[in-house]
């Protein structure tokens, strides 16, 4: 759950508003496609999940399949990626949270709100 809740948190609520400034309304079509994608790999843990049933996510289905130093590879970049989407979802609710009290008139110093990295 915490893979998905990163991933979809991330995605559509933090930068759908980003998208839509570079991509305009093509951006609906990216969705699309990420949808279709994102099904594609529902449908393949299913399946893996049907052939191994055995907790444990795609760190198990590779130790099973192909043995212990791809697994252990597997393992530590779903942590990256469990990690990097938690930072950018953290980053656009505070960028939310900011703007909410920008509203009120509330100016907060710089140091309290971070830096721009990237341009954003």
């Amino acid at each position: 759950m915490f893979g998905i809740g990163g991933t979809i948190g991330a995605g559509i609520f933090a930068l759908t508003g980003i998208a839509a400034q570079y991509a305009g309304p093509s951006v609906c079509v990216s969705f699309l496609i990420s949808g279709v994608m994102a099904m594609m790999t529902a449908l393949m843990y299913a399946e893996l999940s049907s052939r191994i049933p055995i907790s444990g996510s795609a760190y198990t289905y590779t130790y099973i399949t192909m043995g212990e130093l791809p697994a252990w590879l597997v393992a530590w970049n779903m942590n990256l990626r469990y990690g990097a989407a938690s930072a950018g979802l953290s980053r656009g609710m505070v960028e939310y949270g900011t703007g909410l009290i920008k509203k009120f008139g509330i100016h907060l110093p710089a140091l309290i709100t971070g830096f721009p990295f990237l341009g954003f």
